[in-house]
């Protein structure tokens, strides 16, 4: 029995790379994820930047020089539906009151909205089932928050020093 045991951890890196060999030649080869992933075109749109992937659009920032304080989100740029609001995409539009999400919209992600201080009011469709964490941070005029019932899970920090945050409606 010792001479087994003896055998086995004085071959076991060979055996391991053996077995790493066979596993590594009977995979088959594939694009590697970054390769595989859709290319995304970065444009504008108004006061829009949005990347355009093969089947929807991501909003990506909005212009804080932009003299619309209430604004609607386009449900669609260049034929495609938009789909998310990326990660930080409101961030410090200062000057915005009043912002309604089209129904298109499925994610928004983390501090999408983030120190939009004058914001009041956003209508979240039903649509979303996402939204990512800190979305709406720093948010210091908004007033109330609905969570759509598609929302499962509550962010962290979603609405951290949101001071005049007095009714926040959650899903049952």
């Amino acid at each position: 029995m010792k001479m087994k045991r003896k055998f086995l951890t004085g071959h076991l890196p060979a055996v391991l790379l053996t077995l790493a060999g066979c596993l590594l030649f009977s995979v088959p080869m594939t694009a590697s994820a970054a390769e595989a992933e859709e290319a995304a075109v970065q444009a504008t749109y108004g006061d829009y930047t949005y990347e355009k992937y093969d089947s929807y659009v991501q909003i990506t920032a909005f212009s804080q020089t932009a003299s619309d304080t209430q604004i609607t989100v386009p449900s669609s740029i260049d034929g495609l539906p938009v789909t998310s609001i990326g990660k930080q995409a409101f961030y410090f539009c200062e000057k915005l009151t009043s912002i309604t999400l089209p129904s298109s919209i499925t994610t928004i992600e983390s501090n999408a909205f983030s120190y939009c201080t004058g914001l009041t009011s956003i209508t979240i469709p039903n649509t979303v089932t996402s939204i990512g964490a800190s979305a709406f941070s720093y948010c210091s005029s908004l007033t109330s928050l609905t969570l759509p019932d598609s929302i499962t899970a509550v962010p962290d920090s979603l609405c951290n020093y949101c001071f005049k945050l007095t009714s926040l409606t959650l899903s049952s």
